[in-house]
């Protein structure tokens, strides 16, 4: 799986999806591999909403050979 990154716009390698909070305020965080020029490590449910909103790609996109 591979999520779209709001600071660069293309997508890292999901790592693990970890739950933050509790109840409503619960939201998924994904541990993203880093790629060249951008080192972002972590991408949160709603900066994935943003960056789909931004750059017009779905937010996650599964692995071609799963």
């Amino acid at each position: 799986m591979r999520a779209l990154c709001p600071a660069c716009g293309l997508h890292h390698e999901v790592v693990r999806v970890l739950d933050d909070g509790h109840g409503e305020q619960r939201k998924d965080v994904y541990q993203v591999a880093p790629l060249v020029g951008c080192d972002r490590t972590w991408i949160s449910d709603r900066e994935l909403l943003e960056a789909q909103a931004r750059f017009g790609q779905e937010a996650i996109v599964p692995e071609e050979d799963e």
